[in-house]
């Protein structure tokens, strides 16, 4: 299976190549898994839920893509969220 979002990061030279390739269905589940995670456990351990919740969680998802990032990537990477790399 092909997945969209990282065939048009590979074209436009931010993520690298796979080693395999299952490895993008591993990363993609990777990030679902998370996204579901903690998603509902928001829901579980708080009665309201506001737009200042989402940041860290989704800073913590995007996170994972890093490591798969190509030089270039991480550079656009770093200037989208530069709190991180303070």
């Amino acid at each position: 299976m092909t997945y969209v979002l990282f065939e048009r990061m590979k074209k436009q030279g931010l993520i690298i190549d796979f080693s395999f390739p299952e490895k993008n269905q591993l990363l993609a589940a990777r990030i679902v898994n998370f996204g579901n995670t903690w998603l509902y456990a928001t829901r579980w351990y708080s009665d309201s839920f506001d737009a200042s919740q989402i940041n860290d969680p989704i800073n913590s998802l995007l996170s994972i893509l890093y490591p798969y990032l190509t030089a270039k990537g991480q550079k656009e990477y770093q200037e989208l969220l530069p709190e991180l790399f303070g």
